[in-house]
């Protein structure tokens, strides 16, 4: 008995003052057993908001768009918020596709850089871009009437999957339908290949009306039309569009357009004759840039690339051997092509 009264008197004073104990400010972390070792308590990670633009950058879980910078040279970026109120931050990222090194087949390595706008703080890093299929695609077409070195190198786009679209000149030819027979597309270019801003309206419509009828008696009908030498005035394009459906220009600056907004209206391709480009090299570097932008970006985009003939000397057309680099670069990036007379097709946006 004496013993009870006694655990009694020393257990109820420990008793009164753990009661009075306060809690921890704080929930403390269950402890974590690891596997054979004693247990260890597990801390919250802590990331920074670089750090995290920078996964979502390398998990590619952002928009990406590109500008021109005053050169118009290509700049591919993202813009991102992190935080809210006062704590917002904005963030540029730019992508240094000119450099990504190729790690194998589809796959590459792509620097970019991550930039704090308000703190000045800026971090290079790298992402894993694989490419898979999509829709974007190349708008290839040659134009005038170099139909001898079209039908040569039939074999040569056969090769490489690329359907392209023929401008032709003139009236109805056989060309046009062994293109056809091919899987290729014509489109009309006028009659004589006149600077339509230099002549009267009697001839504007002469040059781009009168020879329809030698084509749609053979069964073919046009949906476009690009301009000689790219050269319009703006009341061109409301006189032709009860006729064509798409009205194509002639540039070198490089633009981009949502598929979707192409079936129709007027757009500007990319000129890529061999007066344009005079150095080898700077033509490889200005078609890898244009290639990559295009399959890099967000959304389903069409690249329109224009020339003529296929030849090693003359000024407006392309070297063999750069036609080859053209369509191998656009295989490697697994990118479509479209014929103009896919377009009409397309959904629009409405």
């Amino acid at each position: 008995m004496k013993n009870f009264f006694f655990c009694i008197l020393v257990l109820l004073p420990g008793l009164f003052f753990s009661c009075k104990t306060s809690p921890p400010a704080e929930p403390v972390p269950s402890p974590v057993k690891e596997e054979g070792g004693a247990a260890v308590t597990a801390v919250p990670e802590i990331v920074s908001a670089m750090a995290r633009i920078v996964r979502k950058v390398q998990s590619r879980d952002v928009p990406v768009y590109y500008t021109l910078d005053e050169n118009a040279a290509i700049v591919v970026k993202s813009d991102l918020v992190d935080g809210e109120g006062k704590n917002e931050e904005l963030f540029e990222v730019i992508y240094d596709l000119k450099n990504a090194a190729p790690v194998e087949d589809f796959r590459y390595r792509v620097p970019f850089s991550v930039e704090n706008r308000a703190g000045g703080l800026k971090e290079d890093h790298e992402l894993d871009w694989n490419i898979e299929e999509g829709r974007s695609g190349l708008l290839l077409s040659l134009d005038d009437h170099y139909t001898g070195a079209w039908v040569e190198n039939f074999e040569r786009f056969s090769s490489h999957g690329a359907k392209v679209t023929f401008f032709i000149t003139g009236t109805w030819h056989e060309f046009c339908a062994e293109a056809l027979r091919q899987g290729h597309d014509v489109q009309y270019h006028s009659l004589g290949h006149l600077n339509l801003t230099k002549v009267s309206r009697g001839v504007f419509f002469r040059e781009t009306l009168a020879a329809l009828d030698s084509f749609r008696n053979k069964g073919l009908r046009f949906n476009a039309f690009a301009y000689p030498f790219g050269l319009r005035e703006d009341w061109m394009n409301d006189a032709l569009y009860p006729y064509f459906e798409i009205l194509r220009g002639y540039g070198v600056i490089f633009r981009l357009y949502p598929l979707e907004d192409l079936g129709r209206g007027y757009h500007a391709s990319v000129a890529i004759d061999n007066i344009i480009y005079k150095d080898d090299e700077d033509f490889k570097a200005h078609i890898t840039l244009m290639l990559r932008t295009l399959k890099f970006v967000s959304g389903d985009q069409a690249l329109p690339l224009t020339t003529h003939t296929i030849s090693d000397e003359a000024l407006w057309g392309i070297k063999p051997w750069r036609l080859n680099y053209l369509l191998e670069s656009a295989a490697g990036l697994r990118l479509r092509y479209y014929k103009y007379s896919d377009l009409g097709a397309m959904p629009s946006k409405e």
